[in-house]
């Protein structure tokens, strides 16, 4: 079973329906131009669907399976309707919704300028660009091998940073996800990327940790494998680091003008509030209690940590080849070292900083590995508010976070929309916070009272996604070898 999506202008539509219905195996009612065309052809049955406008089209790859997208060019001139509609197909409000190019056909009709047309839209990458034949089952002949083609791969997880509250909303989206996906769990993928906070939760799930072990140990219950993760393992005050420095920097002081004075005083400023070690520490110690080992070949499934050179601001991936000699405890706490919250690490005779200054998700370094789906999410969103003067008035520390996170997320925009159209065979699926649940989300990112609200929101967020347009989300899984079942919200205590 074959199902089409074939998208012509309003004034073609009777004219387009009367040639899809012309093969002699066809079936259809007659009496309504929105009824589906159903054929026989190329020894497959063939369902199409005919759309005249955008929004019509776009609702369609929501709530019906499609395995084809076909556009029907009439005209020879630049901007057409067709040539806009496929300019708009990967600029939708959910990135993951775009329709993979690599399942877009174009059928031109007429014969004037063919060569420049297919030219124009065969730099879109599309999948064929074809003179529409006399018949439809050639047309359905030659864009057989389009759906044989679609083959499953590796399936991959990709997991950004955000801080505590960034975690926990990685955690509530796995948890979602685990739920609704039947027969495979998310700690059978095949390739686990994370940055910063994100690398914590991929190297438990690469590691084959339980979820609900992870969950239990941010919620404080104690009842898993995993010990508790309280504020005193996140947060160990870097207070001697900060005082040893200023004497350092005191005692190289060698003027007391003003002017060196305040250079001075900016480079006694402290380097980290927090040393990190106690995370460190935690982190050694579970996979200790497991009987495991902290070597990145040790691990179930692909793993591979971000991090950022500090001094030649270069991303670095642990894991991957040159870079797999590091224990997995110091690549996080490499990877989750943003200052001024994070001192640095060390490794070696090498200073790393948080990954996300140089990357997002890292979902480009699963893709290039093989995986075909490719699952996202990115906690770090800057938030939306309709007050005037909303972020102003919450502080500077506010301030800065809001810009940081405006600046990350443009930047993991633009590069997520690049992807997914240089990789037209491979999908993406999005999840992130909506813009009414940044006000939890935003502001410190400290808040581990608020908690298991943080990870009942995601899981919330991630229900609802999926069920609303569960048809699209079901079909995309579907070619991966996934089942989808819809799940329940969970209710608020």
């Amino acid at each position: 079973m074959v199902t089409l999506l074939y998208f012509v202008e309003d004034k073609y539509l009777e004219q387009s329906r009367a040639w899809l219905m012309s093969s002699s195996t066809t079936s259809s009612d007659t009496s309504s131009l929105q009824s589906p065309i159903r054929l026989v052809a190329a020894g497959r049955e063939v369902t199409i669907y005919v759309v005249t406008t955008r929004e019509e089209a776009h609702r369609h790859l929501l709530t019906v399976p499609v395995d084809l997208l076909v556009l029907e060019e009439h005209s020879a001139l630049d901007e057409t309707i067709c040539f806009r509609f496929l300019k708009g197909l990967h600029y939708l409000p959910d990135p993951d919704q775009a329709f993979p190019l690599n399942r877009v056909a174009v059928v031109l009709c007429g014969k004037e300028h063919l060569v420049d047309r297919s030219f124009r839209y065969g730099r879109f990458n599309v999948a064929k660009v074809l003179a529409k034949p006399r018949a439809v089952e050639t047309l359905i002949t030659l864009l057989a091998p389009l759906v044989e083609n679609q083959e499953s791969g590796k399936l991959a997880l990709c997991l950004g940073g955000g801080g505590l509250e960034g975690l926990l909303y990685e955690l509530g989206v796995c948890k979602a996800l685990d739920d609704v996906l039947v027969g495979r769990s998310l700690h059978r993928f095949d390739i686990f990327c994370g940055i910063s906070a994100g690398s914590i939760l991929a190297t438990f799930l690469a590691f084959g940790f339980d979820l609900d072990d992870i969950l239990d140990a941010f919620e404080g219950g104690g009842q898993g494998s995993l010990d508790p993760i309280t504020p005193a393992v996140l947060y160990d005050p870097a207070i001697l680091d900060w005082m040893l420095h200023a004497v350092a920097v005191l005692a190289k002081t060698r003027s007391l003008k003003p002017k060196a004075l305040l250079s001075t005083f900016l480079r006694m400023s402290p380097r980290g509030l927090f040393k990190g070690a106690r995370l460190r520490q935690y982190l050694s110690l579970q996979f200790k209690n497991r009987g495991l080992s902290e070597d990145f070949a040790a691990a179930n499934r692909e793993l591979y940590i971000g991090a950022t050179n500090q001094d030649t601001s270069e991303h670095v991936v642990f894991g991957a080849e040159g870079f797999r000699d590091v224990p997995v405890s110091r690549a996080i706490r490499a990877s989750c070292a943003l200052t001024p919250f994070y001192l640095p690490e060390r490794i070696g005779a090498t200073w790393y900083a948080d990954g996300q200054i140089t990357r997002t998700a890292n979902f480009h370094w699963a893709m290039e590995r093989g995986a075909k789906l490719v699952i996202v999410v990115n906690p770090l969103r800057p938030i939306e508010s309709g007050e005037p003067g909303y972020v102003h008035g919450k502080g500077g520390l506010f301030e800065a976070l809001q810009s940081l996170k405006a600046l990350i997320n443009t930047r993991f925009l633009h590069a997520l929309n690049h992807q997914i159209e240089r990789c037209a065979e491979q999908d993406v699926l999005l999840f992130q916070p909506y813009r009414e649940d940044m006000k939890l989300m935003s502001g410190s990112p400290m808040k581990y009272s608020i908690r298991r609200e943080i990870i009942r929101l995601a899981y919330n967020a991630v229900i609802r996604k999926l069920n609303t347009d569960f048809e699209f989300y079901r079909s995309t899984l579907n070619r991966h070898g996934l089942e989808l079942r819809r799940g329940r919200v969970l209710e608020t205590s």
